[in-house]
């Protein structure tokens, strides 16, 4: 009886070494991965950062753009309604 049990207490010796083997490498790959993610996520961290910057920046420039075309527009309909009223 007790061969089996001694048996019986190394394999589940085994089971438990194993899971604890089983828990360390994840563990150890979990690490590895979080690792590796830091520099490609900083990487996208700082290119959305960039493109945010540029976004702002030509919204900036388009509202600019835009006043100045509207005042060039009104500039020449006033030259325009000034040539049409001398010429009639």
């Amino acid at each position: 009886m007790s061969g089996g049990s001694t048996k019986a207490r190394n394999k589940k010796s085994a089971n438990r070494q194993e899971k604890t083997n089983i828990n360390k490498e994840k563990d150890r790959l979990t690490a590895e991965a979080s690792t590796a993610m830091a520099k490609p996520q900083a990487n996208l961290d700082s290119i959305s950062k960039q493109i945010e910057a540029m976004r702002s920046e030509l919204k900036t420039d388009l509202t600019i753009s835009k006043e100045d075309i509207a005042t060039q527009i009104k500039n020449e309909l006033t030259e325009l309604k000034k040539t049409l009223t001398r010429n009639w």
